[in-house]
């Protein structure tokens, strides 16, 4: 298989039609061809042909797009501490927040593709916010070029403690039986908790009413009030509530049980027979600009998987109710483009593409 990885066919993004100049004509790949053996001829001969790779005497910039104090800039500070890669020099975290992460995207997705700036994303977001976009600023898939998966926190289902429900199944059963009675909340169209539960609505022929929210604190103190009943929030959201029992838990997005919470079932006990894992965690993933050279991939991949077998790293992680789930380039590749068709589908399917 040769390099970089060869990604399934993506739907495109609305607004960003492949132009022809991206089209892989006769004419093209000729003029591409040409182009290329000349600069590599030129670049062999003036010893330069190394320009592409990490340089010891330059630091490696890790973008994080979202600002100071949220959990994806906590783990790219730990990751900054953990990642050595022989080649380069010290890791400088750089927050670039805005626009629902677009922002930091961006200016990685434009960055020269030769291995000193990163991106740390998290996604849904990462995946989701082009979607939503009338003029995307970025391509998940074309515009990066994946170089490992790194971590997932797992999102769970609550209820309010006055909720008629208090497990999933008596939740599927009172919905089915009163369609329409059960509010959930959520802070905002196209967020995960928001994505989770139109794909459970869908998936399981639910009719569960949607109650937005501009913020989360509010969403948050109305859930524990039992204003609105259910709500789909992050392990580190819901652990302070589930021991008040202020909520209650009915499934967490994970393949096996947490060891701190045995008695929260995983979403595939619960709907063993629907794959509904894939939208109820968050997953953190880190990517370079598109056209990063494999042996650059690879020395940051290596890195990569130093750094989580660190106790230090692995215990941050875990400070965040965060599990490590790593992925190579290749698995990362695939996987990152199955999550974005799987969510623009859905996002479709909400009418919500390209209201923003």
């Amino acid at each position: 298989m040769g390099w970089p990885p060869q990604r399934p066919d993506v739907w495109p993004i609305p607004g960003r039609p492949l132009q022809p100049s991206e089209e892989n004509t006769g004419d093209n790949m000729r003029r591409r061809t040409a182009i290329a053996g000349g600069i590599g001829s030129l670049l062999v001969s003036s010893g330069v042909a190394h320009a592409q790779t990490p340089d010891a005497a330059r630091p490696l910039r890790l973008l994080i797009p979202f600002g100071p104090g949220s959990g994806l800039d906590a783990m790219g500070r730990a990751l900054s501490l953990y990642l050595k890669v022989p080649s380069a020099g010290a890791m400088v975290v750089e927050n670039r927040e805005g626009a629902a992460g677009a922002i930091g995207a961006r200016a990685a997705a434009s960055a020269p593709p030769d291995g000193h700036t990163l991106l740390l994303a998290a996604s849904p977001p990462f995946a989701v916010t082009p979607t939503l976009q009338k003029s995307p600023s970025y391509h998940p898939v074309q515009d990066f070029t994946p170089i490992a998966r790194i971590a997932e926190m797992p999102m769970v289902l609550v209820a309010s403690r006055s909720s008629p429900v208090g497990t999933f199944a008596e939740l599927v059963a009172y919905a089915k039986a009163q369609p329409g009675k059960l509010d959930y909340a959520s802070a905002g169209a196209g967020v995960p908790s928001h994505l989770f539960m139109e794909q459970l609505k869908r998936s399981l022929g639910l009719n569960l009413t949607y109650v937005p929210y501009k913020s989360t604190g509010q969403m948050y103190t109305d859930v524990i009030s039992g204003l609105v009943p259910l709500a789909t929030v992050s392990l580190g959201v819901a652990k302070p509530h589930l021991a008040s029992g202020a909520w209650k838990a009915l499934a967490i997005g994970l393949d096996k049980r947490h060891p701190l919470f045995p008695d929260i079932p995983t979403i595939r006990e619960v709907s063993p027979t629907v794959d509904l894992a894939s939208n109820m965690k968050v997953w953190y993933g880190l990517l370079g600009p598109k056209g990063l050279p494999r042996q650059t991939v690879d020395a940051l991949y290596q890195g990569v998987e130093k750094a989580v077998q660190t106790p230090e790293f692995a215990a941050s992680v875990r400070a965040q109710f965060a599990e490590l789930a790593l992925q190579g380039p290749r698995e990362f590749t695939d996987s990152l483009a199955s999550h974005y068709q799987m969510n623009l589908q859905l996002i479709n399917s909400l009418g919500l593409a390209a209201t923003l």
